[in-house]
């Protein structure tokens, strides 16, 4: 959805992913929007070639870090990816996560393939280590937020989460965020 918004704004836009449903769904879905000129979706073998020899101005790696084995090798790879001035923004589940410390997440990080968590100190020097430097750190989701993803069943509301009660959930999950903890962290690199 990302990419397809950025396609949308005439940036060129290379997507890699390791699930050929997600790669035929984007193909599909820029076909749809016209946006085949500019985006491409390539599954992780096509795009480590297509990708090999090119540098990037913006690289997301939006939940993908905590399901790689070797984490600090995927954030180096990233980094390599860069431009000079390139920025990285990357976004990761967390350990403060509310939901995770009264241990709910334990089913649901092993149905979706999460590998681990992050504390933000461990991410970010993770990062760091890189040699990138943080521009900024997000701590984002509450508790409430978490939940409709989280506990089953709670997900059957997200289709009611529309217009202002939209808004007023996520007025609830601000206060819950800063009351609570964060379920996930974004960084800016």
């Amino acid at each position: 959805t990302v990419s397809l918004y950025l396609d949308s704004k005439g940036n060129s836009v290379i997507g890699v992913d390791i699930s050929n449903k997600a790669i035929t769904y984007a193909n599909k879905s820029a076909s749809q929007m016209d946006l085949k000129s500019f985006v491409h979706y390539y599954d992780l073998k096509q795009g480590q070639k297509t990708i090999q020899n090119k540098k990037f101005d913006l690289v997301l790696c939006i939940e993908v870090i905590e399901h790689v084995p070797e984490d600090k090798e995927l954030a180096n790879f990233l980094s390599e990816k860069l431009k000079k001035d390139g920025i990285l923004v990357l976004s990761t589940p967390s350990k403060n996560a509310p939901l995770y410390r009264l241990g709910l997440t334990r089913e649901f990080d092993i149905r979706v393939g999460h590998i681990r968590r992050y504390f933000p100190s461990e991410i970010t020097n993770i990062i760091k280590g890189t040699g990138l430097k943080i521009e900024n750190i997000l701590k984002t989701e509450g508790i409430l937020r978490n939940s409709l993803f989280i506990i089953p069943g709670m997900g059957f509301f997200l289709k009611f989460v529309k217009g202002p009660i939209s808004d007023l959930v996520t007025l609830i999950d601000n206060l819950m965020l800063s009351l609570f903890g964060e379920s996930d962290i974004f960084i800016i690199a």
